[in-house]
């Protein structure tokens, strides 16, 4: 092989040489972004995990704590209920003072207040209203005025405030979630849980939503 040739070759080979170290950087830039990409991927599913993980953990603790104030709110109920089973005479005074022993305002948040409903008739109206007059309910009056034959009006509402006072004589019938759950309460025996509704305690400008749970004493 001549001398022309020799270098022929040894240009040829330093060209190839030149062309891959031209190369190396771009093949380093393409391993890098490869990791840094997978990493990133490695990274968004690891924190997604953690983050779905304490969601479900958060939800569950809300979930349980309603759970448990829900319980402790039907004790309370039935507690009531209890009461006004053995005692056939019950009144606005000592109904009011069983309410006032469970301390309603200050142990149980979110409770407004426990109530006791009386079913009558149109024909009746007056004879609860000189009722409830004569156990101290001097401004008592069934409301709003209603066509309907049966109906069912808050006598009692403890504990003692404006807000409760406000709902005295509010006919539980006239509003038809709350009939509904009545309803339900009395035909399956069961403490039934109204649909959200604007409680008629919500006297001041900013209401909020409410709920009402019923329980039926026969």
């Amino acid at each position: 092989m001549n001398q022309e040739a020799i270098s022929n070759i040894e240009a040829g080979i330093g060209e190839s040489l030149n062309g891959r170290k031209f190369l190396v950087p771009y093949f380093v830039l393409f391993v890098c972004l490869t990791l840094t990409v997978a990493t990133t991927i490695v990274f968004y599913y690891s924190a997604r995990a953690k983050d779905e993980t304490r969601y479900t953990a958060g939800v569950n603790r809300i979930t349980n704590a309603i759970r448990v104030r829900m319980a402790i709110h039907l004790a309370l109920l039935q507690s009531t209920k209890g009461f006004v089973d053995v005692d056939a005479g019950v009144d606005r005074t000592r109904f009011g003072r069983f309410v006032e022993t469970l301390d309603i305002e200050n142990g149980y948040t979110g409770i407004q207040g426990i109530g006791y409903t009386h079913i009558f008739k149109r024909s009746e109206r007056d004879g609860l209203v000189a009722r409830m007059q004569a156990e101290g309910e001097s401004e008592f009056r069934p409301y709003p005025d209603s066509t309907l034959e049966v109906q069912q009006a808050i006598i009692y509402l403890f504990p003692r405030n404006e807000r409760n006072q406000r709902a005295i004589g509010y006919d539980m019938s006239s509003e038809e979630r709350r009939r509904k759950a009545i309803e339900r309460a009395r035909d399956e025996g069961l403490a039934i849980m109204s649909g959200p509704v604007t409680l008629v305690q919500e006297i001041t400008k900013e209401k909020q939503a409410g709920f009402l749970v019923y329980l039926p004493i026969y």
